[in-house]
């Protein structure tokens, strides 16, 4: 049983990262089988890093890490992303806001965004 939990879990894994790089046009000149091989390919070198003698030493740096750090740095680069990239961006998203739920985002959300929540999740 937990061996057909682990071929599920990548299975959906791979069929994830698949989908991400034929919708970011990273892999769109390749056919799906050689990506999916790619992909579990880098996998298995990623995974190796776990079967050595230090395995666990990496095992708890990745566990620590990619649950601690890793989403406030997503946060992050989405607020750099929103409000720092182009000025039509943060007013196509603001527009779709008001027009989807009704929420009028002003100058308040414009300046914490901006400057507040990435000062605080960066430090």
């Amino acid at each position: 049983m937990l061996l057909c939990l682990g071929i599920d879990t990548q299975f959906a894994t791979v069929e994830s990262v698949i989908t991400v790089l034929t919708d970011a046009g990273v892999g769109r000149s390749l056919h799906r089988p050689v990506l999916a091989g790619l992909v579990c390919l880098a996998s298995y070198l990623v995974g190796l890093i776990f079967v050595t003698k230090g395995g666990i030493y990496w095992f708890n740096l990745f566990d620590t890490y990619s649950c601690a750090v890793a989403p406030f740095f997503v946060a992050a680069m989405e607020c750099v992303g929103l409000m720092w990239t182009k000025a039509s961006t943060w007013e196509s998203f603001r527009r779709r806001t008001d027009e989807w739920t009704g929420v009028n985002l002003g100058k308040l959300y414009f300046l914490s965004w901006k400057f507040v929540c990435p000062a605080l999740l960066i430090a």
